[in-house]
């Protein structure tokens, strides 16, 4: 943001209220006193600087935090109150990579972060190209949250590309590292603030989310497991291929839960 002096000798509110309006910033009366021009400049720079500032921050914050989350924040700035907790429907997706333990114990630290990282990346920008937003890191995997119109179409055929992606692993000391596991299931969440005034975490939960992430444990590397809700809503997706119902014991729940293994149609 530049800042804009208008110089004049002109005193008419009228006058003065137009140029305001078509984009100055402040004015200085004729004649030009020095020290009063070098003060008002100072000043309009300082808060251009701090502007500048404030979006390099809020760039770097793009790379740490959700766009939902940025919003949340964005109001809470704004109007000084949190959000209450919203319930919505939304389809979750957890990844998870086998043998990750393993592989830590094989490879050196510094060279397996820097895989790991490479590999959670590409999961990310899969994520926000189809749609959905990286509630969180989870160590060796992610949850990602679709929401709207088509989404468990949307969060299937991501899951679909990241197990495409993992399987063109072409380096020795990748093979498990790329050895993705995904669970995915459509239902309803709560999303909100947990925590304390001191220390929040805007985030989803609920039942949905335990299952989705107890449907990524149960699915065997470089598999997708859906749930039926997930099934039921995306079945006429031609790209999709849902096979092997079955209904399986999710430690956690009652009742067994139908899901299909998904894969490309």
């Amino acid at each position: 943001v530049t800042p804009i002096l208008i110089v004049t000798a002109m005193d008419e509110h009228e006058s003065l209220a137009e140029a305001f309006e078509a984009g100055g910033d402040d004015f200085i009366a004729k004649p030009i006193e020095p020290v009063v021009l070098h003060t008002r400049l100072a000043s309009h720079l300082q808060r251009a600087g701090l502007y500048y500032q404030l979006e390099r921050v809020r760039r770097n914050l793009n790379r740490y935090l959700s766009p939902r989350t940025q919003k949340m924040v964005e109001q809470y700035s704004e109007t000084g109150r949190l959000p209450p907790p919203e319930r919505l429907e939304v389809c979750v997706l957890f990844t998870d990579i086998r043998g990750f333990t393993q592989l830590a114990q094989v490879i050196e630290p510094e060279r397996l972060f820097h895989l790991l990282s490479e590999h959670l990346a590409y999961q990310v920008d899969l994520v926000y190209r189809y749609g959905g937003f990286v509630d969180k890191h989870a160590g060796d995997g992610i949850m990602a949250v679709f929401e709207g119109r088509d989404m468990a179409s949307r969060a299937s055929e991501c899951a679909l590309d990241i197990i495409a992606n993992a399987s063109r692993a072409d380096v020795d000391d990748r093979q498990h590292l790329f050895a993705v596991g995904c669970g995915i299931h459509q239902g309803p969440v709560v999303i909100g603030n947990i925590g304390s005034p001191d220390h929040l975490d805007y985030s989803v939960i609920g039942e949905s989310v335990n299952l989705a992430a107890r449907l990524c444990g149960y699915a065997d590397p470089m598999s997708i497991i859906a749930s039926d809700s997930v099934q039921a809503a995306a079945q006429d997706n031609p790209r999709l291929h849902f096979s092997g119902e079955r209904r399986v014991e999710v430690k956690g729940f009652k009742q067994p839960i139908a899901v299909f293994d998904l894969g490309e149609a």
